[in-house]
Formats: structure tokens, sequence, C-alpha cells
């Protein structure tokens, strides 16, 4: 048994011609529909305790939605997990991370790959 997932559209779907007719004129379509292929990141064993430790992150958010006391905890849970990010991390890394994903919204998983992405190691 074959597991996998097949990007290739069925003939139904594709468009028939490369020029659609709008009202302003035809407007043409690019030659590949699928978006490029991301460079894979290689994730040694430092950089998946890193990766772990941001999922934690994450996840401490949940509590929060407890009143009064998930607040104080998801703060206490966060903040213990950052620091162990900063024992992981190289100096530069952390201060790469910090400076521009530490305080974006979203994810902090995100801002973790994203800085090794960025560092190129």
């Amino acid at each position: 048994m074959k597991i996998g997932l097949d990007l290739n559209l069925p003939e139904r779907l594709k468009f028939p011609e490369r020029r659609i007719p709008t009202p302003f004129g035809k407007v043409g379509l690019p030659n590949k529909a699928l978006l490029p292929r991301l460079r894979a990141i290689e994730l040694d064993d430092r950089k998946q305790r890193a990766v772990v430790q941001a999922i934690a992150m994450d996840l401490a958010l949940i509590p929060a939605a407890v009143p009064v006391v998930g607040d104080l905890l998801a703060d206490f849970l966060e903040s213990l997990h950052m620091s162990e990010l900063r024992d992981i991390l190289t100096p530069e890394e952390f201060s790469l991370y910090v400076r521009s994903y530490e305080k974006v919204s979203g994810p902090k998983t995100l801002g973790v790959l994203r800085t090794f992405m960025e560092r190129g190691s």
C-alpha cells in the first residue's frame, strides 16, 4: 500500500488554456500553479530540543484561558521554557530570535524555525 500525497491535478481541474478572457482583457496564467519547494531544515539533536521547547512555550498559553490563576501559570511555564531555550540556542541564535520573532504574534515554534533558516546553521 502506497501512502503519500499526489499533487498532480486531474484533467478536469486543469485550465484548458494559458490565457483567460476577462472584462479587462485576457489574463495569462502562470505555468506552475504550485508554490516552489521550500528548503528543508536539517534538525540535529540540539535544534530538535529547541523546537520542543518552542512547542512547549506555545502549549503553555493554553492554561491562560482559566480565570485568575491561568494567566500566572501560563507566564510561569512560558518563562521556564524560555530559559531552557536560552540554554540550548547559541548566543547569536538567541539574540536573533529575541530581536526578530519573540514579540511577533504567532507561534514561537515558527520563530525558532525561522531563526534556524536565517542563521543557515
